[in-house]
């Protein structure tokens, strides 16, 4: 069961100071056992915009993975709904699947795969975002920048830092085609 995280927008230019109008909000699944991640940083995602940004785990049998969650005011004022006004970002996080295969010692496992074959398949990818501010933004927001690690020395990334330039059609940051973590 996941926690709920939601952002809620008001609006600074509101008439009464004793009254805070609702420019908007939006509310997202995350977490797990009913509860929301704790930790959550503000990023400045373009100049004077905003976002919050936290990482939703799930583990399965021994399979991690995550995802950044980047809750972010949309500041385009033809939407009629105010949900419609916090946009959802999802962007992979980390890929870790050694809990599933184990430490690999037996010269073959219980499904019959080699210990060579057993190594070959573990994967440990980590990621740190930050946000380019020294590139120039697109339609108001920077790239980010994701840097890939492994901290368990399973497995090596072809490329370690990827930069995931802002889409305005998509209204999100473009994943590129040979980023590892999916």
């Amino acid at each position: 069961m996941k926690g709920r995280a939601t952002l809620y927008i008001y609006d600074e230019n509101r008439q009464d100071p004793a009254r805070d109008i609702l420019r908007g909000y939006r509310s997202t699944l995350i977490g797990d056992f009913g509860e929301a991640p704790k930790n959550w940083r503000w990023l400045e995602l373009g100049p004077g915009r905003w976002g919050v940004v936290g990482l939703d785990y799930d583990v399965h049998t021994g399979d991690e993975e995550a995802r950044y969650i980047i809750l972010r005011p949309d500041d385009n004022d033809d939407m009629v709904n105010i949900v419609e006004h916090v946009l959802i970002d999802k962007i992979p996080a980390l890929r870790d699947n050694s809990g599933a295969y184990g430490d690999c010692e037996e010269e073959e496992d219980v499904f019959g795969r080699t210990r060579a074959q057993c190594l070959s398949g573990r994967i440990s990818r980590h990621s740190i975002l930050n946000v380019r501010k020294d590139l120039a933004p697109n339609a108001g927001y920077y790239p980010l920048e994701i840097h890939i690690f492994d901290p368990k020395g399973l497995d090596k990334p072809d490329k370690s830092t990827f930069i995931l330039p802002y889409n305005p059609d998509k209204a999100t940051w473009e994943i590129p085609p040979d980023y590892p973590i999916r």
